[in-house]
């Protein structure tokens, strides 16, 4: 009886390890996830704040090239603000124990307005129909 335990018991583990994609392949799961704490214009409009909590088996990194913003009504991608003697702008802060972190985009030319639709993409990963604060 105990046999059976440990295979039922394997097999519940292995189901939730293992996924399959569209295309009927195994690919294991990822724990990657993405909590957004807050999407709002600052600076007059100039500029999107997105703050967030990034929950994954590697540490966030905010230098990868497809970590954008995507205006849900124009399909338009903002990319992360980059200045020329700082570079990214980004920061990360404990509140409560957990990481929270913050990172800008560049309202070109004001594209974005409160109460816009985003969708906030870090590689693989989307959290969609976002709406823009003041």
């Amino acid at each position: 009886m105990m046999g059976v335990r440990k295979i039922v018991a394997w097999g519940l583990l292995a189901a939730s390890i293992l996924t399959w994609n569209a295309c009927g392949k195994p690919r294991f799961f990822s724990a990657t996830r993405i909590d957004p704490v807050s999407c709002r214009l600052v600076a007059n409009g100039e500029f999107v704040e997105v703050r967030f909590r990034f929950h994954g088996k590697e540490p966030f990194d905010p230098n990868r090239p497809d970590l954008f913003l995507v205006d849900e009504a124009t399909g338009e991608k903002f990319y992360l603000m980059q200045l020329q003697r700082i570079g990214q702008v980004k920061a990360t802060e404990n509140i409560e124990e957990k990481t929270v972190h913050s990172i800008l985009f560049k309202n070109r030319e004001g594209m974005l307005k409160p109460g816009a639709r985003v969708t906030f993409v870090i590689g693989s990963h989307r959290r969609e129909h976002l709406t823009l604060e003041k």
